[in-house]
């Protein structure tokens, strides 16, 4: 129970994280789009570079902590205790 316990907030935080980086992302999106009814053609580019940007780290944060909890899993609480 109490491993099912841990391991069930432990994807939370990661989920939380998630939703966290997409609303940011969202609200730069929001930003950017009111900005480009004022000056389309330069803000439409940055708003593109913007949003893969921080999809990208979003990507790799999710990834990292699948691979995190991945570790947990197999018994590797503290993996920098080994050396």
């Amino acid at each position: 129970m109490e491993k099912s316990r841990k391991r069930r907030g432990k994807s939370a935080a990661v989920v939380a994280i998630a939703v966290a980086a997409g609303i940011l992302c969202g609200l730069i999106l929001y930003v950017l789009l009111l900005a480009a009814a004022v000056e389309p053609g330069v803000v439409g580019v940055v708003m593109v570079l913007y949003v893969l940007v921080v999809l990208a780290v979003l990507a790799g944060v999710i990834y990292v902590a699948v691979q995190r909890l991945r570790e947990i899993q197999s018994g590797e609480e503290d993996e920098a205790s080994q050396y």
